[in-house]
Order: structure tokens, then C-alpha cells, then sequence
């Protein structure tokens, strides 16, 4: 024999599923008509002859075409001030210590809709793999979206993630993400249409103490994004990009290096990649702060005194 309690409950509970399918029934309504005006230019998305036209460049800025890894220059303990260590960081993301991925391999990952997404992964693997070719010690990387064969353990690997479309949303919904903690940095890297946020392994966990993380895997690189105001294929989006992938991936965003709004050369392009490649020798380790980095690397006479 039933109790009146169990079948009371039994009620209550199909009550509730039969309401969540009711109102999920209702809100898909609003949502598909919602989803239907964002593809034609509405929503939260701006009419495509609102969205503000691609920058004039005059002279055409140059190719980003990495060079191959045997014609990357040997840099100076004084170069290196260009790419490492700003002024007052305090931020280990910023800049205070070095930080670089493992040899986990890395997804690309675009937030946008699919159709968007799939070319945003496209363009930037690409891009990912000829800066690959010039520092073959980087992780390689893959797009599951793509279609790719996930090596290694997806549960453990790393991520890119991308945002390149704010520039056709309407300006309340350009969300941006976290911030750095150092003053200023975010709106400086947004005005000039690209930001890079480093995001470090567990950074939210990670502990320090006798028992704490080490740091090598405390500062390992994991999740770092890249926010593009201009549209992929725009004529300064490659320099943006190159900029913003070279601090994802190790270098800091000093003010020499990543806040120069003009293009960047090809002889540029082979430094900053020079600089990455000292980043991912096998001496150096996440964490090092500017002294053990900079002997580290005098040691094994990597670069001139």
C-alpha cells in the first residue's frame, strides 16, 4: 500500500518536469526569433551597415611571415628588457615572472557562432602554426571544432581561446572578461583593438608554502584569450594577432613591444620570435623571475652579455 507522502512527492516531482518542458517550450519561442534577427544583422549583433568599415592602412603594412628557425637573430641581455619584466609589475600574468606552456597541446578555441567560429579557428591555427614553424619548441596545437584528432588528454591540455567579432556587436555586449590587476592595462589594450589576457594554470587555486603548487606548474601558461576589435582578415589584424599571440604564449605586453600601435616589421617579427624561442629552452621554467632568467640563459650562452 502506497503511503499519502511517497505519492504526494511522486507528483511534486512530475509537476516540476512538466513545468520546466512547458516553460522551456515557451521560451524557445522568443529565443529561435532572437537567434533568427542576430543571423540577419540584429539582436544583440549590429546591422551590417552599422558595423564600422576596416582601417585604412597607407603604406600597406607589411606580411607577417616568420622566418624559419635557423635565421632567428641572437639577441643582447639588453633586447631582452623590450620584451620581458616591465616597470612595477606586480601581476604574474602581466609581468612579473616568466610564465609558458607545457608541451600539452593547445586547442584553439573562437567564441563566436558557429559558422564564425569555424573560420575564426581556421585563421588562427594557421597563424599559430607558421609562428610554430619559426619556434618548433612551442606545443603544437589543433581545433576540435575543425575536426581534428585530439592528441593527448583533453581533460588535461591547454586552450586559446579567441574573441575576434566585437567589432560587429552592439557596444553593451562587447564583454571583454577578466581583468588584469595592474591599473590601466585592459582599457589601453582594448582602444587599441586588440587585448591579450595570460591565464595561468589553477592560477585561482594555486597555493604557495612548504606544500604549495611548485612553480613550474604554478606559472604554467593554460587558458590565455585574445580579444580582437577588427574583423579576421582586416589589414591590421595579423599585426594585432602576432602581438597578442607572442605575449599568450610568453612574452609580456611591456610598452615597447606590445603597446606600439604601428606595424610590425619583419625584422621585428624575427626578435620577438627569438625572444619566444629563449622562452621555450629547456633551462628555463615557469616562474623565474627577471635574475634567474637572465643568468639562466647568459650560462648556456644563449644570448650576448
Amino acid at each position: 500500500m502506497k503511503k499519502k507522502g511517497d505519492t504526494l512527492r511522486k507528483q511534486m516531482i512530475r509537476g516540476g518536469i512538466a513545468g520546466l518542458l512547458v516553460s522551456g517550450a515557451l521560451w524557445s519561442i522568443p529565443y529561435g526569433l532572437w537567434n533568427l534577427l542576430s543571423d540577419d544583422g540584429y539582436g544583440r549583433l549590429l546591422p551590417q551597415e552599422e558595423i564600422e568599415a576596416a582601417p585604412a592602412v597607407f603604406p600597406p603594412w607589411p606580411e607577417i611571415a616568420p622566418p624559419g628557425p635557423d635565421a632567428l637573430p641572437r639577441l643582447s641581455r639588453a633586447d631582452l628588457k623590450r620584451y620581458f619584466f616591465p616597470e612595477g609589475a606586480t601581476d604574474p600574468d602581466y609581468g612579473l615572472v616568466i610564465r609558458r606552456f607545457d608541451q600539452r597541446p593547445v586547442a584553439i578555441w573562437d567564441y563566436a557562432r558557429v559558422e564564425d567560429a569555424m573560420r575564426g579557428d581556421r585563421y588562427v591555427l594557421d597563424f599559430y602554426r607558421r609562428l610554430r614553424a619559426a619556434v618548433p619548441s612551442l606545443p603544437p596545437a589543433y581545433s576540435e571544432l575543425l575536426g581534428d584528432t585530439v592528441p593527448g588528454d583533453p581533460e588535461t591540455n591547454a586552450k586559446i581561446w579567441i574573441k575576434s567579432f566585437l567589432k560587429q556587436w552592439k557596444p553593451r555586449y562587447r564583454y571583454v572578461g577578466v581583468s588584469y590587476s595592474e591599473g590601466g592595462i585592459d582599457d589601453r589594450m582594448i582602444e587599441q583593438g586588440c587585448r591579450v589576457k595570460p591565464s595561468l594554470f589553477v592560477a585561482s587555486l594555486s597555493w604557495e608554502g612548504e606544500d604549495g603548487m611548485p612553480p613550474e606548474e604554478r606559472y604554467r601558461m593554460h587558458e590565455p584569450g585574445i580579444i580582437i576589435f577588427h574583423r579576421l582578415g582586416e589589414p591590421t589584424v595579423d599585426h594585432c594577432l602576432f602581438r597578442a599571440m607572442t605575449v599568450a604564449l610568453g612574452l609580456h605586453p611591456t610598452e615597447a613591444w606590445f603597446f606600439d600601435p604601428g606595424p610590425v616589421t619583419p625584422d621585428e617579427q624575427a626578435r620577438a620570435l627569438a625572444a619566444l624561442a629563449l622562452v621555450y629552452h629547456p633551462a628555463v621554467k615557469p616562474g623565474m623571475d627577471e635574475e634567474t632568467f637572465i643568468q639562466t640563459l647568459l650560462d648556456r650562452d644563449l644570448i650576448e652579455p
